[in-house]
């Protein structure tokens, strides 16, 4: 529970301190803005998998 909590928290930061979409001719586009989200969860999962926040211990949840 712990973890998922520290996904989707670390999701919603990466939302707004993130990579942003990109601009110009070389951005992606329609494609970009439509899976900019998909993207930005993985990136989540994959840091709360390699980062304790330690929402477990101030939650009293055992790991």
């Amino acid at each position: 529970m712990a973890d998922q909590l520290e996904q989707v928290f670390l999701e919603e930061m990466l939302k707004y301190c993130g990579p942003q979409a990109s601009e110009g001719a070389f951005s992606g586009g329609a494609g970009e803005e439509q899976f900019a989200s998909f993207l930005t969860r993985e990136h989540a999962a994959i840091l709360a998998r390699q980062v304790d926040l330690g929402f477990a211990a101030m939650l009293g949840v055992r790991a």
